[in-house]
C-alpha cells in the first residue's frame, strides 16, 4: 500500500473521529448520559451511528495503520478473507454510516478517506483509450508481435551488425562472438560484400 493511500485514509479516520466528537457535543448523536437532550429529534440513522460510528472509526484507523506500517500484512487472511478486503468493507461502511449519522459534517472526512480510491479511479479513466481510436502503427501503442516476428527482427539486426563490422574490417572471430553466428556464415556474408 503506497504511503499516500494509508496516510490519507488514517487522516480521514482521525477527521471522522473529530467529526463524531463534534456531533456528540452538538447533540446530533446520542450519548448515554445525555438522553434528555436532543433525543426526540434524532432519527434511526443518528441512533445507529451513535453506537457504531466512533468504534468503526477507531477500528478502521488501526487496521489501516497496521497495513501501512507492516505491508506484508496485506496478504494475510482472517477467516479466509484478505485483510485489504476487510479494510475496504470497513472504509465504505464507515463513509456510509458517517454520512447517514452526521450528515454534512462527515463529507470532508469521507472525501479524505476515499481520496486514494478517487485518484486511482481517475487514473484508470484517463489512461483508457477506446480500441477504435488507436491507430495501428502508433508509437504509444506498438503493434503486438509474435515470437516468430521477434526472432526474425533479431536475425535482421544481427546481420546488420555483422555487415557493419565486416565493413570496418573487424576480426571474424570477434564478430562470431558478438552475433552468435558461425564463422562459415560470417565468411559467406563477407563474400557477398
Amino acid at each position: 500500500m503506497k504511503f499516500y493511500k494509508w496516510y490519507t485514509q488514517t487522516l480521514g479516520c482521525i477527521a471522522g473521529m473529530l467529526c463524531c466528537i463534534y456531533c456528540y457535543v452538538r447533540g446530533d448523536l446520542l450519548l448515554y448520559h445525555n438522553l434528555s437532550g436532543n433525543f426526540d429529534a434524532l432519527g434511526l440513522n443518528q441512533i445507529l451511528a451513535s453506537y457504531i460510528l466512533y468504534p468503526l472509526c477507531i477500528l478502521t484507523f488501526f487496521l489501516i495503520l497496521l497495513v501501512g506500517l507492516a505491508p506484508n500484512c496485506v496478504e494475510k487472511r482472517v477467516l479466509n478473507i484478505k485483510i485489504i478486503k476487510i479494510i475496504n468493507f470497513l472504509k465504505y461502511s464507515l463513509v456510509i454510516i458517517g454520512i447517514l449519522g452526521c450528515g454534512i459534517y462527515f463529507v470532508i472526512p469521507s472525501l479524505i478517506i476515499l481520496l486514494s480510491d478517487i485518484i486511482s479511479h481517475l487514473n484508470k479513466s484517463t489512461n483508457k483509450m477506446p480500441e477504435d481510436k488507436i491507430p495501428e502503427e502508433s508509437p504509444i501503442y506498438p503493434q503486438k508481435t509474435t515470437k516468430e516476428q521477434q526472432e526474425e527482427q533479431l536475425m535482421i539486426t544481427k546481420n546488420e551488425i555483422a555487415l557493419h563490422l565486416l565493413k570496418k574490417n573487424s576480426d571474424i572471430n570477434f564478430i562470431a562472438d558478438i552475433t552468435g553466428f558461425s564463422i562459415d556464415y560470417i565468411e559467406n556474408l563477407e563474400k557477398k560484400l
